[in-house]
């Protein structure tokens, strides 16, 4: 073998070695995302136009985008680009906004992979950083402390420590139409807190006042007539009525809370809440407890 030979075998066993030991740290380091052979520069397809050894991004007629490697698609998998991580689905687009992968994780307009507090729809969200050892980077922690010491209910949202219950009812639940939040509290200790839609701004506005929980139904289906005389029939899991037809329930064909969302879209006068927080909620209120509803 000659000097030239044995050299570029070496050259071939060293990188070999630093890829094994680079795929290691990521399985150590507890992290789902895959260790995709190399990392890709933050480039457009020249033109616009892909050829077969074409690498970069990819805009379609849609506005949709795809990144290609060597003229293919990346499919189904993380990839980090530019120094930010980004994923593809099965048809190799780019995926935005929130996401449940293998966790809950959430992609700016761009594509970017969040990390850290993000102020999302007017609620503060904390997802894991570089470094953290409990969480894999950019998953979202729900219904427990952040590093930084504050505490994420189960929606992910962050709650006020501080926050006093300014109802004047030591067990009541609180909905604040403006931050378009829930809020219970027993023994003047808030126990639970979420994001929520209430009734459409300016149509069917919830009604503000003191009312109290007339019932604790489940499965239920909700009926009622569209604005444009079409009935809906909506099934809930978990009913607490307080007025007049209006009444706190999960509402599952949502996938987002909070928000500016009832000023367009909000419901029929109800308070939605996410599946999971209307579980906790449907044990902590009892027949009688009072609602207090205000702007």
């Amino acid at each position: 073998m000659n000097t030239e030979t044995h050299s570029r075998n070496v050259k071939g066993i060293l990188f070999y070695l630093a890829v094994l030991a680079a795929a290691i740290v990521l399985m150590i380091s507890g992290t789902t995302m895959t260790a995709f052979a190399g990392k890709y520069e933050n480039v457009t397809v020249k033109g616009g136009h892909a050829g077969p050894a074409s690498t970069g991004w990819l805009q379609n007629a849609d506005g949709t985008w795809n990144y290609l490697a060597s003229g293919s698609a990346l499919k189904s998998q993380w990839q980090e680009i530019g120094g930010n991580w980004y994923y593809f689905n099965h048809d190799g687009l780019m995926l935005t906004g929130w996401q449940d992968l293998t966790q809950r994780y959430y992609f700016s307009s761009e594509g970017k992979m969040q990390k850290g507090w993000q102020n999302i729809d007017g609620v503060d969200y904390y997802f894991a950083e570089d470094g953290d050892t409990t969480h894999s980077v950019g998953a979202l922690y729900v219904n427990e402390a952040t590093p930084d010491g504050n505490k994420v209910d189960a929606t992910g949202a962050k709650v006020d420590p501080a926050r006093p219950n300014p109802t004047g009812y030591a067990n009541c639940v609180e909905v604040s139409i403006g931050e378009q939040s829930m809020y219970c509290y027993r023994d003047n200790q808030l126990v639970l807190s979420s994001p929520c839609v209430t009734g459409r701004l300016g149509a069917h506005d919830t009604t503000q006042g003191v009312h109290r929980i007339q019932a604790k139904q489940l499965n239920r289906v909700l009926r009622g007539t569209n604005d444009n005389g079409t009935p809906y029939a909506s099934p809930v899991k978990y009913w607490m009525p307080f007025y007049n037809g209006e009444g706190l329930h999960d509402a599952s064909w949502r996938s987002n809370f909070g928000g500016a969302i009832y000023t367009t879209g909000g419901s029929h006068g109800c308070v939605n809440l996410p599946t999971d927080i209307a579980a906790q909620l449907y044990n902590l209120v009892y027949v009688g407890m009072p609602v207090v509803v205000h702007a």
